[in-house]
């Protein structure tokens, strides 16, 4: 379950996001609701959740500085704005901060839900137990990951896994795993400086054929145009022949 904090002062706002969250299965526990900044920062640091529902008008302490300062501390955890159409300039300066989505008020429940699965990088179904699934794959895409170990892992049979991703997915268990990789992939060739030999490898593709392969398939390019379409540069790896 990915550990959630909402930080607002209307009441109203917790009480929504928490009905949205259950009605769509989503695996996000919520540990703490605070309704002022400096409560906020504090719960923050804390905990260490990985994922915070942050207001920008706040007692005590905006939002913005509640970012910027849990940013100075290291903090790890995915924020999503919440704001207002009379306040939506400061969201941009939020995003400028390092948040990583928004939300305008009032909340909407697909809206909610997509910025989740934008601000960690995932695309979550709305059954639960794919869901969980879905986290296990991300914590370990650099490993090996079989049909048959996932689903011994999560004590189901391979035919029960794929049919509950055929049918919330709309693919397979391990089309999802090559997705997934391939979008931290993508991710990494956009934001660090890694080669892509390292990338391959940190996405759990040990064979650089494997990789290039998966992603030529998925993206329509090899991982060196699309980092030139991005406007970085990295030297091209040559695949084995």
């Amino acid at each position: 379950m990915l550990r959630a904090i909402i930080a607002d002062d209307e009441p109203a706002v917790g009480k929504l996001i928490r009905y949205f969250l259950n009605e769509e299965q989503m695996p996000v526990q919520i540990i703490a609701e605070v309704s002022d900044g400096q409560a906020a920062l504090d719960t923050i640091l804390a905990q260490r959740p990985d994922l915070v529902f942050m207001d920008i008008q706040m007692p005590v302490m905006t939002g913005l500085e509640v970012i910027e300062r849990a940013k100075r501390e290291h903090c790890t955890a995915k924020f999503i704005i919440i704001t207002a159409y009379s306040i939506f300039e400061y969201a941009q300066t939020a995003l400028r901060l390092g948040a990583d989505d928004l939300l305008l008020k009032p909340i909407n429940g697909d809206q909610l839900i997509t910025a989740i699965n934008r601000a960690v990088g995932m695309q979550f179904s709305s059954n639960r137990q794919v869901n969980d699934i879905l986290l296990y794959l991300g914590e370990h895409l650099g490993e090996s990951l079989t049909l048959n170990d996932i689903a011994e892992k999560f004590y189901i049979s391979s035919y029960h896994l794929s049919h509950l991703f055929k049918k919330y997915m709309g693919m397979t268990c391990i089309e999802c795993v090559h997705w997934m990789r391939i979008e931290k992939a993508k991710n990494l060739l956009k934001n660090t400086n890694m080669s892509i030999k390292e990338i391959s490898e940190t996405t759990g593709y040990s064979n650089l054929n494997n990789f290039y392969m998966h992603f030529k398939k998925l993206t329509g390019m090899t991982p060196k145009a699309y980092t030139t379409r991005g406007g970085n540069s990295l030297p091209e790896e040559e695949p084995e022949a």
